[in-house]
């Protein structure tokens, strides 16, 4: 289920989720402040991660919002939705 719930958070950073999918995702996400938290950190290194950020960015700074993503989504109990 996990799995599920980085597919479905990546298809709507990278706008392809559906306005169903979206408003799922929103729900999920107001459930619980650490999911939010999490989302904002994998909102940040999505960001950071389009080609014109990265040329900005330092692979440094990539892993360790990786990391901070990864701590928080385990805080969260990274179910799904």
């Amino acid at each position: 289920m996990q799995n599920d719930v980085w597919v479905r958070i990546t298809s709507y950073l990278d706008g392809e989720a559906t306005p169903a999918e979206r408003r799922a995702l929103e729900r999920w996400l107001a459930e619980d402040p650490a999911r939010q938290a999490a989302f904002g950190r994998v909102r940040q290194v999505h960001e950071a991660a389009k080609p014109d950020a990265l040329e900005h960015s330092s692979a440094e700074a990539l892993v360790s919002n990786w990391e901070a993503v990864r701590q928080q989504t385990e805080q969260a109990g990274g179910d799904g939705y």
